[in-house]
C-alpha cells in the first residue's frame, strides 16, 4: 500500500520541532562551499514557541524566530528574522531528514538529520 503525506505549513512546522544535526551541504554552483568544516558540528533546535537556536558544538551561535510560510509556487519556506544560510530555500521532508533546498536559485542545499 502506498502512503501519501500531505505537507503544508502546519504539518511542516510540527515535523521541524526538535533538534536537527547537519548531515551535509551540496552547492552545485559553488562546490568549494560544500561540506566546509566551519559548520561540521552544527545543530539547529526548533522550539514549539516559534524560536530556534543554532549551536556549533555546545555554543549558541544564532537565535531567531521561525514562522513557516507557504510560497506562491506551493512550496514552504521559513521567514527568518535573522539570516541563517543553512535554513534558506524550500523545505523538503522525508523521514528523519530535512532539506533546505536553495539550489534552484544558485544557493546551497542543506541536509539535516533528526
Amino acid at each position: 500500500m502506498l502512503y501519501k503525506s500531505v505537507w503544508d505549513s502546519t504539518t511542516i512546522r510540527t515535523a521541524l520541532i526538535g533538534k536537527w544535526q547537519r548531515e551535509f551541504i551540496r552547492c552545485f554552483w559553488q562546490p568549494e562551499k560544500a561540506n566546509s568544516e566551519d559548520f561540521k558540528n552544527l545543530t539547529i533546535e526548533f522550539k514549539t514557541n516559534d524560536s530556534l537556536t543554532v549551536y556549533t558544538g555546545y555554543q549558541i551561535t544564532q537565535m531567531s524566530s521561525w514562522p513557516v510560510t507557504k510560497q506562491f509556487d506551493g512550496f514552504v519556506k521559513l521567514s527568518l528574522c535573522t539570516f541563517i544560510p543553512q535554513l534558506l530555500g524550500n523545505i523538503l521532508l522525508c523521514g528523519n531528514r530535512v532539506v533546505f533546498y536553495d539550489s534552484y536559485v544558485d544557493g546551497c542545499n542543506n541536509f539535516l538529520l533528526k
